[in-house]
């Protein structure tokens, strides 16, 4: 049966744990990150305590705009009791729930109480995994340790992010993740800032991966962009073939947003688009995930 505690430090069993006070002193010390938030590579530096936000426009508080079981993950996380926190560190055009990343206090709020419901939910449905997607769960990490330090659960943890996290959040993350899901879109330094307001973007994400890739499942999931062949899509996909054993999953799903988006992301894949992505894999070797 799962349970949550009230005290701080009650954590959630785990063999990767050293002690059942870890994961609460994680939780403390993220929320401590909060006076100076560093939890993502933009290192705003402000003071969320104080009700400031950075980039990503989310203060202390966290909410959630979705809790439920989502059975279309990859086979090794799904069926997955998905939680949802609002507000993203990326801004791109594209964001199939923009309105969701543009007003962190848009859901409901990550308490005790709302866990407690959202998990029993999980038991009754026979949830495989917990996963934290987003928006971005970087910028949500000490609600989302603080709940894990609350939680006790035998279901593996997913991590489902776009990877652009700083070195501090991963030592927080480092033993508490069972699965790394990357979610990633650019492979070109000038497109992740054009479209996302990310600098140094390739750098970052790669980092991440290689890390992540060390001590956890990882699963790569890349989104193909329209017109992003060869300065996206392509350098990607050879990265991942040169340095990456984790399977990948190659997404040829790109949706237009109704609201539209500049330039060659306002229209779908073409079907030569969606060929010639799955033909760079196959011709790469990499560890292809079937669609």
């Amino acid at each position: 049966m799962w349970q949550t505690h009230d005290e701080l430090g009650a954590s959630r069993p785990s063999a990767r744990l050293d002690g059942p006070s870890l994961l609460g002193l994680k939780a403390e010390i993220a929320r401590r990150m909060l006076r100076a938030c560093v939890m993502c590579r933009h290192r705003c530096g402000v003071d969320r305590t104080a009700g400031a936000a950075g980039i990503c426009a989310v203060a202390a508080e966290t909410r959630v705009y979705f809790a439920g079981l989502l059975v279309t993950e990859e086979g090794e996380i799904s069926p997955s009791f998905s939680v949802f926190p609002a507000g993203c560190n990326f801004s791109c055009a594209f964001c199939c729930v923009r309105d969701e990343n543009a007003d962190p206090e848009h859901g409901e709020p990550l308490t005790a109480r709302a866990v407690d419901r959202w998990l029993a939910v999980a038991e009754n449905r026979s949830a495989r995994t917990i996963s934290f997607i987003g928006g971005e769960p970087t910028v949500h990490l000490h609600a989302i340790l603080d709940m894990l330090a609350r939680l006790r659960s035998p279901l593996p943890i997913a991590w489902n992010s776009n990877f652009y996290f700083s070195q501090e959040t991963a030592r927080l993350l480092d033993g508490v993740v069972d699965f790394y899901v990357a979610d990633c879109h650019y492979g070109s330094d000038q497109c992740a800032l054009r479209l996302a307001g990310a600098p140094d973007h390739f750098a970052t994400v790669t980092r991440n991966l290689r890390w992540a890739a060390e001590r956890s499942r990882l699963i790569l999931r890349l989104l193909v962009l329209p017109g992003h062949m060869d300065c996206c899509t392509r350098p990607i996909l050879e990265w991942a073939a040169a340095h990456l054993n984790a399977p990948v999953h190659v997404m040829c799903n790109y949706v237009p947003p109704r609201q539209g988006a500049p330039g060659e992301l306002g229209r779908a894949l073409t079907a030569r688009e969606i060929e010639e992505a799955l033909a760079c894999a196959n011709d790469l070797g990499v560890n292809l995930i079937a669609p």
